[in-house]
């Protein structure tokens, strides 16, 4: 993309050498960094940093949903409209009979104008280069296969097992089935409450707070699932079962609230 910025760079230098044209070259490289601060997406919800300021709010924002492609087809659009919009005024002012007087320059000058604006292209395109395919400082995780992320969610979670969440919650078990991670947990209210109550608690509350947890976001991602059973006296379980479908629609966690006097249900 910065050839964009240097074609017209060594023309200036070789034969449009006035202020006049190089203000246009000046507006190019500046619509160019702009466009890479804010729109780059070359990221993912695990790698934000490699993503421009707007792709990331928006990636984030929609659980990298169809809204992101949309903004990015709105750029491509607005972006290389501008590219047009500047290439048609390099033109115009090349052309320019009243424009005709170049500022003088040697033969040795030229080269040295030249060889100055080459290498600070090439370690431009050096540094987008590399900034792509840096390793992600969030480590080696998002090239784990979805088996190996349950697996060693699974020997976390029994390493610690039984782990009380809360004053009613306690996580007593995990496994794996396939490509879901089952996380099992015992509830034991102090107080009387319905079952269906219980329910509408898990997916009130439970479910928007497991969709934002990093841990389950990187498991859903690799396109694995997860089940969480809530086991209540001798009662079935209550099942919550979470896809990225299912997050995807899940809006932003709020304070959870218990049906039950001085206690809570989390996961």
């Amino acid at each position: 993309m910065w050839l964009l910025v240097y074609i017209p760079a060594v023309m200036g230098i070789l034969r449009y050498r006035r202020l006049s044209y190089w203000r246009w070259v000046g507006a190019i490289f500046i619509w160019q960094s702009a466009a890479m601060f804010l729109f780059a997406a070359f990221g993912s919800l695990e790698e934000p940093e490699r993503d421009g300021l707007i792709i990331r709010a928006v990636r984030q924002a929609t659980n990298d949903g169809p809204m992101v492609a949309l903004v990015g087809l709105a750029f491509l659009i607005v972006f290389w409209g501008g590219i047009i919009y500047f290439a048609r005024r390099l033109y115009v002012d090349a052309k320019s009979p009243a424009l005709a007087a170049v500022m003088p320059a040697s033969k040795v000058r030229k080269g040295l104008e030249f060889a100055a604006l080459t290498a600070v292209m090439a370690w431009l395109l050096y540094s987008s280069i590399n900034a792509m395919n840096a390793p992600s400082p969030r480590g080696e995780s998002s090239d784990l296969t979805v088996e190996a992320i349950i697996d060693r969610e699974v020997a976390a979670v029994k390493a610690a097992a039984p782990m009380q969440i809360d004053e009613v919650t306690t996580m007593t078990d995990a496994r794996r089935e396939g490509r879901t991670l089952i996380l099992d947990y015992r509830f034991s209210p102090a107080d009387a409450v319905s079952r269906e109550q219980l329910e509408e608690a898990v997916r009130t509350n439970l479910l928007p707070q497991a969709c934002a947890e990093e841990p389950l976001q990187e498991l859903l991602r690799t396109g694995g699932s997860a089940r969480y059973r809530y086991s209540l006296l001798n009662e079935e379980p209550i099942t919550l079962e979470l896809s990225a479908e299912v997050c995807r629609l899940v809006p932003t966690p709020a304070s959870a609230t218990v049906p039950q006097k001085n206690s809570s249900i989390s996961r």
